[in-house]
């Protein structure tokens, strides 16, 4: 059974979220500042981290986002920014098209799922690598 963490349906499905230089409540810009963090937990696993500045939200992908749950996130061990940027980018898609986790927080009260309108990062390698992974062909908003 194909899940929305697949490749083509997860780039189509974000594709099709709305996209605009406001949130949906329109009180903050659309821009996010994201990373890539390892965490020492059990089990240990890189999360994706994103914060949304004018609102001060914050939400977290476990990488990579199609893991079993409590399967050891040591699975995904990148060496380098270019080896992490697929599936960084494969998280990024699937946070945008899962809602950010509002659905499972609030239920029928929960904003549509939408996507970013500028995405930002410290790590000059990071958006390098992401930047090009959603210039390929069917990848993230150009």
């Amino acid at each position: 059974m194909k899940t929305l963490t697949d490749g083509s349906d997860l780039v189509k499905a974000f594709k099709g979220l709305p996209r605009s230089t406001r949130t949906p409540s329109g009180k903050v810009a659309n821009i996010w500042h994201f990373d890539l963090r390892y965490i020492h937990l059990s089990p240990p696993s890189h999360v994706l981290f994103l914060f949304q500045p004018g609102s001060s939200f914050v939400h977290q992908e476990l990488i990579p986002c199609d893991k079993n749950p409590g399967e050891s996130g040591i699975i995904f061990s990148p060496e380098n920014a270019k080896a992490a940027a697929p599936e960084l980018a494969k998280a990024l898609m699937h946070a945008f098209v899962d809602g950010l986790g509002n659905k499972q927080m609030m239920g029928d009260r929960a904003p549509p799922p939408y996507a970013p309108w500028k995405l930002s990062t410290e790590s000059r390698d990071i958006a390098k690598m992401v930047g090009e992974s959603r210039r390929r062909p069917g990848a993230m908003h150009d």
